[in-house]
């Protein structure tokens, strides 16, 4: 039989699973429901479920909870959380990327095989479940149950055999080829091999190995799976990663935070979450910028999650520390910093101090990291930030008044 071209594809399934079906011959002489089965042998989870439909002449039903069990097992076997019928089975038995594999894939023999697994099982739901499914006055013969019940026993024993039982072991090959792909394209094409039901491990057990494996790697497909996962995994992983580095060192803590998005940051445990705010704020009281070298790598890491701070007052206060010193501390906030000061200084009398600060180490300073940050960035500011930023203009006139006339000519 030629494959079936797109329009006849449901044709094509209904047709190859009734020839198939009208193939299997079996007795429904004797006296006891199972006894016809003397001949084959049920997988026996699925004989538990079905015997006492078949016991009371049941046959619909046994059919239906037959196809039940089928569901269960496809969805349990390639780690698909939901999703029923044909779209279960299209992305189990995937072409591209199939969760269940029913042999190793690698000969054009083998590929058909798991195409004609795929356009069996389709054409099963189609054909078999779904009219019993929409119709309750469907009623099933003794014969036409047993071979039903056998066709989804030989789909079942299939599955079971299957190739493609997941294990963390095919991630770390991915991770230690030779040939890895820096992007995320290749990320998510591995990302989307892995079963639903072993996501939230599998990110555990990369977190485990920032020891061992290239960070870089780690988090390429640390953020293709976490993209993929509900609000209440991510909060797991959150206390996860809390539980790595609530009294971990600086470098510790430096390998793990990078992996927390930022909506993930209120997520931390609190004591975690103030120790790691403490420790950034810390780290920045002593940094500085000079030409692409900087210090305290955790203030930079850390720069992103500022506007969440609890600790919002220490915070402000190591910021105007900074730029109250030197050309090398002004620019390391200028350089990593500004870009999240307006979502910090927040009040009026915040803005005004903050806008002084700025201006001061650009134009009394030539901080110019600052004013690049200045100028590039002003357009993006509030109207109350650039009030402030005009008035410290003028104010500062006297110590570089080119700059300062650009300011005021930006914020007018």
């Amino acid at each position: 039989m030629s494959h079936p071209n797109e329009c006849g594809f449901l044709l094509y399934q209904i047709l190859l699973v009734t020839i198939i079906s009208n193939q299997i011959m079996i007795s429904v002489e004797g006296d006891e429901s199972m006894e016809d089965f003397k001949e084959i042998t049920l997988n026996l989870d699925l004989e538990s479920i079905i015997k006492p439909k078949l016991d009371n002449d049941q046959f619909t039903d046994a059919i239906k909870d037959s196809f039940l069990y089928l569901t269960d097992l496809i969805r349990v076997t390639s780690g698909i959380e939901g999703g029923d019928g044909s779209v279960l089975i299209n992305k189990a038995f995937s072409a591209q990327q199939p969760l269940i594999k029913i042999n190793d894939l690698s000969t054009e023999t083998e590929r058909s095989m798991q195409e004609g697994i795929r356009f069996l099982l389709s054409g099963m739901y189609s054909l078999y479940r779904n009219p019993r499914n929409h119709d309750v006055h469907h009623r099933d013969s003794k014969e036409e149950a047993y071979r039903i019940i056998i066709m989804i026993d030989s789909m079942a024993k299939w599955i079971i055999s299957s190739r493609n039982q997941f294990s963390f072991e095919s991630i770390e090959i991915v991770l230690l080829d030779e040939f890895f792909t820096y992007t995320s394209e290749y990320a998510d094409q591995i990302s989307s091999g892995i079963p639903d039901n072993k996501r939230f491990d599998t990110i555990k057990k990369l977190l485990l190995k920032v020891d061992e494996i290239e960070i870089r790697r780690i988090k390429l497909i640390y953020n293709a799976i976490l993209k993929d996962l509900d609000s209440s995994r991510k909060e797991e992983i959150a206390k996860f990663i809390s539980e790595q580095i609530r009294t971990s060192d600086e470098s510790e803590v430096v390998k793990y935070i990078g992996f927390v998005h930022v909506d993930m940051w209120n997520l931390l445990t609190p004591e975690v979450k103030l120790r790691t705010e403490n420790m950034i704020i810390s780290r920045l009281s002593s940094a500085k910028y000079d030409a692409g070298n900087f210090t305290e790598g955790l203030a930079l890491i850390g720069a992103r999650y500022t506007p969440e701070f609890s600790m919002k007052d220490e915070l402000k206060r190591a910021i105007i520390d900074r730029l109250s010193k030197d050309w090398f501390t002004q620019n390391y906030i200028g350089r990593f910093y500004f870009s999240y000061l307006p979502k910090i200084f927040l009040s009026d009398e915040d803005i005004k101090d903050i806008t002084n600060w700025l201006v001061y180490a650009a134009a009394s300073n030539n901080a110019r990291e600052v004013k690049k940050a200045l100028i590039e960035g002003i357009h993006d500011l509030s109207q109350i930030w650039k009030i402030h930023l005009n008035e410290a203009a003028e104010e500062r006139r006297f110590s570089d008044k080119t700059f300062c006339n650009k300011i005021i000519e930006l914020t007018s």
